[in-house]
This record gives structure tokens, C-alpha cells and sequence, in this order.
């Protein structure tokens, strides 16, 4: 069991109300009015780039956006960080404004929770600098999920070029060949 915070900002007000939530072993779409966004990371070692993976659907299951973008860091909790950070900043850019973000780094979703958590301070800042950008967010929840509840932004970071320096969006229109299955499955439950 992880808990969870729903940050609902409200002009210059902000309330925190904390529901439990179990961590999911399937994807589970979000609440009506919702989006979800999962995002995950490939990190291989401190010497290579890692790669960031993200997907937005509604409470339909259907795919809004997805997209994936590369960086660096030193660490595999720093590249998961950063991964949050940057799909904080994408689904901002994708003008979404009620977001419930699910990652499988369970750590760095009981921090952005305010819980007590045992993360490196150079990841400690990544999330704060993500959470920083919560309040232009009309409705935030932070979640964990299991890796089987991540599929779809796992096979999106698993076919991130991480070489390139120019991150990628995909619509609607164009769904990548490699996430039709997933979708599928993940739409089926």
C-alpha cells in the first residue's frame, strides 16, 4: 500500500487531501475529468544517456499524447527524478491541467507525497523542482505502480533513441507501431 496526495489548486489556495491507494499491477485509468500519465526510464549506467518515456490517456483509456526525450545523470534514482521532472514539464506543455501521474519508482511518489523517504538530495531536487509546477495544475494525484501497470511508457522508453537530443511527441494520428498491442490490452481491462 503507497499513499497517495491529490493537490487541488484553487486560485491562490492549494488543499492536500491523502486517500490510500494500492500500487497497481495493471493499468487503471483515471479518474473521470482526469489524465493520466505514466512515465518510466531506461538507465543503463552513469557513462550513457537514459531515456525517458511518457503516455497521457483519459478515463476512457484512450491515448491524448505520448512522447520520450533523453538526458543524463548519475544514477538510476536520479534518471527516474529527472524522468518525473520532464514529464511534469511535457504534460504542462500539452496544456492538461487535471493530471494524475503514476510512475514505478515508488520512492519518488511517496516524496512528492511528503512522506519520509531515503533519496539522494541531488534527486531530492529534481522532485521538488517538479513539484514546484504543481500548483499551475488545476487537480494533481502522485501515484507508484507496478512495471506491469507501466507497460505503455515502458515500450515507449524502450524505443527512445537515446543518442538524440530532440525529444519526440506522438497523437493520436500517429501511434507508434510498437504501442498498438499495449493499448489494446490496457484497454481491454
Amino acid at each position: 500500500m503507497v499513499t497517495a496526495g491529490a493537490i487541488q489548486a484553487s486560485g491562490n489556495r492549494m488543499t492536500t487531501a491523502i486517500k490510500a491507494v494500492a500500487d497497481a499491477k495493471i493499468w487503471i485509468q483515471p479518474n473521470q475529468n482526469n489524465i493520466k500519465v505514466n512515465v518510466d526510464i531506461n538507465f543503463t549506467s552513469s557513462a550513457d544517456s537514459f531515456g525517458v518515456g511518457y503516455i497521457a490517456r483519459n478515463s476512457n483509456g484512450n491515448m491524448l499524447s505520448a512522447g520520450n526525450c533523453s538526458g543524463s545523470a548519475r544514477t538510476s534514482e536520479q534518471a527516474e527524478c529527472s524522468g518525473i521532472l520532464s514529464a511534469t514539464r511535457w504534460t504542462l506543455n500539452q496544456g492538461i491541467k487535471r493530471m494524475e501521474l503514476e510512475t514505478d519508482y515508488r520512492a519518488a511518489a511517496e516524496f512528492l507525497n511528503r512522506h519520509t523517504t531515503n533519496i539522494a538530495w541531488s534527486s531530492a531536487i529534481l522532485l521538488n523542482e517538479a513539484s514546484d509546477l504543481f500548483p499551475k495544475f488545476d487537480y494533481i494525484l502522485v501515484k507508484s505502480c507496478f512495471r506491469s501497470g507501466n507497460q505503455a511508457a515502458y515500450l515507449i522508453v524502450q524505443n527512445t533513441d537515446v543518442a538524440s537530443l530532440i525529444p519526440l511527441c506522438f497523437y493520436v494520428e500517429s501511434v507508434p507501431w510498437f504501442l498498438c498491442n499495449q493499448l489494446d490490452k490496457d484497454y481491454l481491462l
